[in-house]
């Protein structure tokens, strides 16, 4: 009755567990190999939901390496080689945008990925409605940056001394 009520662990969450493992230790040759096995065989375990616990895989994990002070970047060719074009810079954009909440110095960054994404043909999660999600969110910090560098070069009117 014990083994019935058990609940199994999926190979892939125990995978996940051992990549972010060696990730932490600095093995970070072994956490690419594992990494990119992952996101690959999530993203083709099911047509419709398939794609998007790739992305949502692949967003946690680019978090954790931003705080462990890796650049996202150099992850790109990564996400691209297990999750295509449109949807690797998706996954890499969509990790900029949650991480800019706690991190506004990465706009630029983050315009860079949600641009790369918007010129990719569409992929499986990156299709016609995300892509314009995203090209609305484009907007919004294209418009929030403007109003940053106003700002900045806005200054005080100041009285001058006449004597």
């Amino acid at each position: 009755m014990y083994t019935k009520l058990r609940l199994h662990q999926h190979p892939l969450a125990s995978r996940a567990e051992q990549t972010e493992e060696a990730l932490k230790q600095g093995l970070i040759p072994l956490f690419e190999h594992h990494f990119e096995k992952i996101l690959h065989e999530l993203y083709h375990v099911q047509a419709e939901t398939g794609p998007g616990l790739a992305i949502r895989y692949g967003v946690h994990t680019l978090c954790i390496l931003h705080e462990m002070g890796c650049r996202l970047e150099d992850f790109l060719t990564l996400l691209v080689q297990a999750l295509g074009e449109a949807d690797g810079c998706c996954c890499l954009a969509i990790a900029f945008i949650k991480l800019q909440e706690t991190h506004p110095g990465l706009q630029e960054r983050t315009l860079k990925a949600i641009e790369a994404c918007l010129s990719a043909k569409d992929g499986r999660f990156a299709k016609a409605d995300m892509k314009q999600t995203l090209g609305i969110i484009k907007t919004g910090l294209d418009a929030s940056d403007r109003v940053q560098r106003k700002r900045n070069l806005y200054r005080e009117p100041v009285q001058m001394e006449l004597f």
